[in-house]
């Protein structure tokens, strides 16, 4: 088996619970795309524990609260994909009617009310990434 890249995930890194870690997308298409890791290698979401399914939705919802409190999306999709990366995780998309501007960067959601864009992409430089984990953290109330 090919080295699993969420098992030891450290890039982007806001916080962690028990069971989940959670981080910023690479990939800011759409603004605050963040994502759950689960802690222990798994290839199944039916295979979740209820601790672990109930922590997920909990940090899921801060999350959410989070990203609507700094960016006000217009909609969420929350989304178990696992094409690239066979190991358990899910995404949060924030969907946008209107560009909103982070960073000195716009950020626009050029398929809003259809499907997003798999082939978008917007990369943040690392200065960016570090301000985008520095204010999810403050919103959640997580020191640095």
């Amino acid at each position: 088996m090919p080295e699993c890249t969420l098992c030891d995930l450290k890039r982007g890194v806001v916080t962690s619970n028990d069971y989940w870690i959670a981080a910023i997308n690479q990939n800011q298409a759409t603004l605050g795309r963040v994502f759950f890791a689960l802690r222990r290698h798994e290839t199944d979401v039916a295979a979740l524990s209820p601790e672990e399914r109930d922590a997920l939705w909990e940090i899921a919802g801060q999350f959410k609260r989070a990203l609507a409190t700094l960016f006000a999306p217009d909609h969420f999709n929350f989304m178990f994909l696992m094409n690239q990366d066979a190991h358990v995780h899910m995404h949060i998309y924030p969907r946008y009617v209107a560009a909103r501007e982070f960073s000195e960067q716009v950020f626009a959601d050029s398929n809003f009310g259809g499907h997003y864009d798999p082939t978008e992409t917007r990369p943040l430089t690392e200065a960016q990434q570090e301000t985008l984990i520095s204010c999810l953290r403050r919103t959640l109330a997580i020191g640095d």
